[in-house]
């Protein structure tokens, strides 16, 4: 039995103890006692969230990119001087990206 059979956390119970105790039989090779499943879960979510992180900022990105547009627009067709328009979206990120927000 390996010495660090005894000390293994439990996933539910508590995810930190249990992360850093993977992260060390990785570093100690002791490979055949990785909670695999677990382990793959976790990778999976982290990708997951990674990626949707992601999609969100692009989200703020484009929709800044047509605030400048749509203020351009405006512009054009109101004959309006840009002052008449904000110089910034008058929203926050947070609000844009609350899919129940509603200007």
């Amino acid at each position: 039995m390996s010495r660090l059979a005894f000390a293994c956390p439990v996933f539910d119970v508590d995810f930190v103890r249990w992360a850093q105790y993977q992260i060390k039989l990785i570093r100690e090779r002791e490979f055949a006692q990785l909670d695999i499943d677990k382990l793959l879960d976790e990778l999976a979510f982290i990708v997951s969230s990674r990626k949707n992180a992601i999609k969100d900022r692009l989200r703020v990105l484009i929709l800044l990119s047509q605030f400048r547009k749509a203020v351009n627009d405006a512009m054009l067709e109101t004959t309006l001087p840009r002052s008449a328009f904000p110089d910034t979206l008058p929203y926050s990120t947070d609000q844009l990206l609350d899919h129940s927000f509603m200007p």
